[in-house]
C-alpha cells in the first residue's frame, strides 16, 4: 500500500483501523488504542483477516514515517518474543516506577506459575503497554524471572480447532462447571487472537469464578480444623 501510494482504510479482524493517505498511515484505532500506540499493537499482530476499502479518510499528517513504524513494530515484535514464554513472580509492587497502571492491574495473577503471555491475556492494556511494563518492571526487580519452570506442557489433542469452536466448548465447560478446562480452552483461544474481548472476559470471569472457589475452600477448611 505504501508503494502503491494507496488511499483508504484498513480494517482488521477483532477490531482495529489504519487509515492511509498516499501510502502513509495518518490514523489508527483499536479498541482500547487511538493514534501511535494502536499502530503498534496492530502491526505487532501477526494473524487474522484484513479488508481494504478504498477511500479519502480525514486529511491528516502522517503519525510516522512508514519505515520507523515497520521498524519500532518490529523491535517490539522481538521483544515480546523474549520475554512471551518466561514465567515471573511478584517481588515488590512498590518497586514500580510511579505511574505504573499495567502490571498492577495484574498484580493478583503474578504468581509463578504463569508465563507472560498468559498474563497478557489478563490485562486490559494494549500488548505494546505490557512489553515496556513488564520490561520495566524486571529492570527495577518489581517481578522477577523463574528460572526453572516446572510446569509442563501438555500435549492438547484439540489444538488445531478453529477460535470460535475453543470458544463455544469454553462457554460449555462453564456451564458444566468445569472452570480449570474453560480457562485452559479460553487460554489457546487466546494464544490466537490476543486483542478479542469476548474471550478476555470470559477468561476474567471464569478467573473469578476459580477465586472465589479456591477462597470458599479454604474458609472451609478452617472451620474444619476448630475444635
Amino acid at each position: 500500500m505504501h508503494v502503491d501510494a494507496s488511499c483508504g482504510f484498513l480494517y482488521l479482524e477483532g477490531g482495529g483501523e489504519l487509515h492511509i493517505i498516499d501510502g502513509e498511515i495518518v490514523a489508527a484505532a483499536t479498541p482500547d488504542e487511538r493514534g501511535y500506540p494502536a499502530v503498534m499493537s496492530l502491526l505487532c499482530r501477526r494473524h487474522g483477516r484484513f479488508t481494504f476499502v478504498s477511500g479519502t479518510p480525514q486529511p491528516a499528517a502522517p503519525l510516522a514515517p512508514i519505515m520507523n513504524l515497520l521498524l519500532e513494530s518490529a523491535r517490539l515484535d522481538d521483544e515480546w518474543q523474549r520475554i512471551a514464554s518466561i514465567v515471573v513472580r511478584l517481588v515488590d509492587l512498590d518497586r514500580l516506577p510511579p505511574g505504573d497502571r499495567c502490571i498492577a492491574s495484574i498484580a493478583e495473577w503474578i504468581d509463578g506459575r504463569r508465563t507472560v503471555a498468559e498474563l497478557s491475556h489478563f490485562s486490559t492494556s494494549s500488548t505494546t503497554e505490557l512489553i515496556v511494563s513488564l520490561r520495566s518492571a524486571l529492570d527495577c526487580g518489581a517481578i522477577a524471572r523463574v528460572r526453572k519452570n516446572v510446569r509442563k506442557a501438555a500435549v492438547d489433542e484439540e489444538t488445531d480447532r478453529d477460535f470460535d469452536e475453543l470458544i463455544d466448548d469454553a462457554r460449555a465447560k462453564i456451564r458444566a462447571d468445569d472452570l480449570e478446562g474453560a480457562a485452559k480452552l479460553l487460554h489457546r483461544a487466546l494464544a490466537r487472537r490476543p486483542e478479542d474481548r469476548i474471550a478476555r472476559q470470559n477468561l476474567r470471569r471464569v478467573s473469578a469464578l476459580l477465586a472465589s472457589r479456591q477462597r470458599n475452600l479454604a474458609t472451609k477448611a478452617r472451620r474444619v480444623k476448630k475444635p
